[in-house]
């Protein structure tokens, strides 16, 4: 199958590998094993145990992946850039009431 575009044969193939692996750099923050780190000295500073911190890190994880179909049905009927705005306009207003 020909290949479209200006670029040689491979160099897309390697852009996306090096997008996707960067992108999974950038994501590592919000895994779970980097979360794991944390939950002693989160546990401590709220005054809570091991087993609620990791509860809670359970539902949250629970709750987006229930959330993930309704999310995908609605890219695709919308768009995602479309999705992506109103996600936005959703989050900062939660986030607002953060107190670093």
């Amino acid at each position: 199958m020909p290949r479209s575009g200006k670029s040689a044969p491979g160099w897309a193939d390697a852009r996306v590998t090096v997008a996707g692996a960067l992108a999974m750099c950038l994501s590592a923050p919000g895994q779970t094993a980097a979360v794991s780190v944390f939950v002693d000295p989160v546990a401590a500073d709220l005054g809570v145990s091991r087993t609620a911190v990791s509860t809670a890190y359970l539902i949250g994880t629970l709750a987006g992946t229930a959330a993930l179909p309704l999310i995908g049905r609605a890219m695709d009927r919308r768009g995602a850039a479309r999705c992506c705005w109103s996600s936005a306009r959703c989050s900062v207003p939660s986030s607002s009431g953060c107190r670093w």
